[in-house]
């Protein structure tokens, strides 16, 4: 129960692309720099180490907070410069 209590999760530099070369000539994507999942204090602001072992702490909701950054969508619809050539 601590480990997924404390679970942190970070991504980082995505791209992923589709890509129609062959009938309609377009391609589609999203990037993102960063993803993080983190574990945090009742105020939802702090990173914390949350031990729901201890009595003090057996009733209290797991909370994380979802951070993400640059994230773009993009899509091109006359697209030239494919990557499979």
């Amino acid at each position: 129960m601590k480990i997924i209590d404390n679970l942190q999760i970070t991504i980082k530099n995505i791209h992923v692309r589709f890509e129609d070369s062959i009938n309609q000539k377009f391609s589609w994507g999203f990037c993102l720099d960063k993803i993080e999942i983190n574990t945090t204090d009742a105020a939802g602001i702090n990173r914390c180490f949350v031990d729901r072992t201890n009595e003090s702490n057996k009733n209290e909701p797991m909370r994380k907070i979802l951070l993400i950054s640059n994230a773009g969508l993009y899509w091109n619809a006359n697209e030239t410069i494919f990557l499979e050539n």
